[in-house]
């Protein structure tokens, strides 16, 4: 059996830079090694981060930006899933989406709904809601995000990077 090599892996991460490197709190699963399988890899991060973070940690850095294809800034991108140190697991919306998945009509609604229901990063937020999203923010694992915060971009910051062309690719 020949080993699986997909064509592209969408990979949640917590940090990425602007080059494509990625710290992933908690528990990797198989995201580093689907990372190198895959022929290109895509990140989907909750937070962006100055490089210097990535410097500051490079035993951290699972997947190196020499890999990646593609750095996509979207936070609360793992709900209704936990993101370790950024949000906590979404327990009602996991009984709520477990109850709609169980028939064919309420997939179709769940999928109107929760992932067609939205046009951009707002209009997502707003559909998880707001009061949620502070209440899962401020949870247990909230502090495994404390020796990064420093390097964490600001949404104007990273608003202004979408703007700018790709920097040139280097190694850490």
């Amino acid at each position: 059996m020949s080993p699986l090599k997909p064509d592209l892996a969408a990979i949640h991460v917590t940090l990425a830079d602007v080059q494509g490197n990625a710290i992933m709190l908690g528990t990797e699963w198989s995201r580093f090694e689907l990372s190198r399988a895959a022929k290109k890899v895509v990140l989907v991060a909750d937070h962006i981060v100055d490089t210097d973070c990535m410097r500051q940690y490079p035993n951290l850095v699972r997947i190196p930006g020499l890999i990646v294809e593609a750095v996509v800034w979207w936070p609360y991108s793992a709900w209704p899933q936990a993101s370790p140190g950024v949000h906590d697991l979404d327990e009602a919306h996991m009984k709520l989406m477990n109850q709609w998945l169980a028939t064919e009509e309420g997939t179709q609604r769940y999928l109107q709904e929760f992932v067609h229901g939205y046009t951009d990063l707002d209009s997502y937020l707003d559909l998880i809601g707001r009061t949620t999203l502070e209440k899962l923010s401020h949870g247990p694992t909230r502090f495994l995000l404390d020796p990064y915060r420093q390097w964490l971009q600001p949404r104007s910051a990273v608003e202004a990077l979408l703007q700018t062309p790709p920097p040139a690719r280097s190694a850490i």
